[in-house]
């Protein structure tokens, strides 16, 4: 390791780039320590607070199911400038989970069951119509 990494990174930390985890705003895939699930964490809202989200895209019931078990929930913006943002009841109320392109992910929580959430699309399925 080139002894310029521990100083760049400290930099970083510094002046709030990255937080001691390595943590910015970016959301990146990561496994939890505590349970070994595949996560995606970024800073809630753009500042130095980091969160870990279950990587399954909600349905409004899946929502309500999360919110009800005490799970916040988010906003999975892509892109370069992506991020996680809280959503609050009012943009729940307009924006109701799968009906905007970003998904919504629930809050990890170690141990806790998905909650409904928008199935992968089967590809393994031969059914032939009986046309």
């Amino acid at each position: 390791m080139n002894a310029m990494q521990p100083r760049l990174f400290d930099q970083l930390v510094a002046k709030g780039v990255i937080d001691e985890h390595g943590i910015n705003d970016r959301p990146k895939a990561r496994t939890c320590r505590g349970c070994g699930a595949d996560t995606i964490v970024a800073w809630r809202d753009g500042i130095l607070d980091p969160v870990a989200v279950d990587p399954i895209a909600l349905t409004p019931l899946g929502e309500l199911q999360a919110l009800t078990a005490g799970r916040e929930t988010f906003q999975h913006w892509g892109g370069a400038t992506g991020g996680l943002d809280t959503r609050r009841p009012r943009i729940i109320a307009l924006h109701p989970a799968g009906t905007h392109p970003a998904p919504v992910r629930p809050e990890h929580r170690c141990g806790s069951p998905p909650p409904d959430h928008v199935p992968a699309r089967r590809t393994d399925t031969h059914d032939t119509p009986p046309f």
